[in-house]
């Protein structure tokens, strides 16, 4: 019987054992899952840095883009106004040389008007002369005839004499009137030559007005465009300064947020490796110690005058898992552990596992004990329960 029972109980260690070394290669591989999703996560995160930073650089590249095409927008203005100030101008050139030309037409229409009236009048006096002259002629040769015919030989000689007096006046008024109608040629010639000079000089005087007036307005178009020549370089230059600026600070600022990113993701990482380190050693520290194996239930019970005290040494992992029951004299302890393991192979499936363990302990007291009024607490590794007598 002795024999059956100690091998019963060895059987029973090589169990607890055996469930040990299984439980210790379960957490084994436990830790084994854990560093790949530790690997896992930080190719994840280091991969989520790397999309972060090409979305910056993709949007620092679109703002680029979107700032050169403003510029050559507003340069294609700027060029668009300049053309068009310049075929405005051509116009106002085009539009003055026809209005000179139509005022110069108009100041030969006027002086040829002059002219034509100033010879018409020249030539109804020079007429009128004739026809005077003709007319005193005729006068003069009737009352010669006249006389002739009322006087003798002796009048005769008279009107002869005088006759040539006349003929002398006539000559004489001949003369006079060619030396009149010289002159009048001569002021007619003079005042045509005057109004003439005075014509060219006023087309000159025009001329040369419109000649400046055309300069300054070529050399204020010219400064115009010079000055907006400048204006536009200078907000070029401001714009690209400015850009350069704003890309600088946007550059430091993602650089800034990358560092801060990178310190974190290393913090965290160097976090994650020290938590996993530090609780692979408590683990692997755990599993050496005696006092994290729980294999059976050795507790203290002490009788005191209102109550009973039940002590039991547990790691504060399995404080949780011990309850205590009493029903009269008969008082149960019991500890009950559930296993869960979980394992990825490398094709994806899944393979997992639940098993549980219970250990009880029975015993009975010499008094009756409430078991309504139960209580408990845990210090430095002890687990007590307290239970009220009736």
């Amino acid at each position: 019987m002795k024999v059956t029972q100690e091998s019963t109980a060895k059987n029973y260690l090589d169990k607890l054992a055996e469930g040990q070394r299984d439980l210790v290669v379960a957490k084994e591989q436990e830790l084994k899952n854990i560093d790949k999703v530790y690997e896992a996560k930080k190719s994840n995160e280091r991969l989520v840095g790397e999309m972060e930073l090409l979305d910056i650089q993709d949007r620092n590249q679109a703002q680029i883009a979107e700032k050169l095409q403003q510029k050559e927008e507003r340069l294609g203005a700027i060029k668009t106004n300049f053309v068009e100030n310049q075929t405005k101008l051509e116009k106002e050139k085009a539009n003055l040389i026809t209005a000179h030309q139509e005022k110069i037409s108009d100041l030969n229409t006027v002086y040829d008007y002059k002219y034509q009236d100033s010879f018409d009048e020249a030539n109804l006096k020079a007429q009128k002369i004739n026809t005077d002259t003709s007319v005193l002629i005729k006068d003069l040769q009737l009352k010669s005839d006249a006389t002739i015919e009322g006087i003798d030989f002796e009048s005769k000689l008279r009107a002869d004499a005088k006759t040539r007096e006349n003929t002398q006046g006539l000559k004489q008024q001949e003369v006079n009137h060619g030396i009149q109608q010289k002159t009048a040629k001569s002021n007619y010639e003079r005042k045509m030559a005057m109004a003439v000079s005075e014509h060219e000089n006023k087309l000159s005087d025009q001329n040369h007005r419109l000649l400046v007036e055309r300069k300054e307005r070529e050399k204020f178009h010219n400064l115009e465009m010079l000055n907006k020549e400048t204006h536009h370089k200078e907000l070029l230059k401001q714009e690209d300064q400015s850009f350069k600026q704003k890309y600088d600070t946007i550059v430091k600022t993602h650089q800034d947020i990358l560092d801060r990113v990178t310190n974190r993701f290393n913090n965290q990482v160097n976090s994650i490796v020290k938590d996993q380190m530090l609780y692979k050693s408590n683990i692997t520290d755990k599993a050496k110690d005696d006092f994290y194996k729980v294999s059976s239930l050795n507790p203290t019970v002490k009788e005191g005058l209102k109550d009973y005290e039940v002590s039991i040494q547990v790691p504060v992992h399995e404080k949780e898992n011990i309850r205590l029951t009493a029903q009269g004299r008969d008082v149960t302890l019991a500890l009950t552990r559930k296993f869960t393991d979980e394992v990825k192979e490398e094709n994806g499936e899944i393979n997992r596992s639940r098993r549980s363990e219970v250990f009880t302990k029975k015993f009975k007291t010499s008094e009756i004990l409430n078991s309504k009024d139960i209580s408990q607490s845990y210090n430095e590794g002890v687990l007590t329960f307290k239970i009220a007598k009736l």
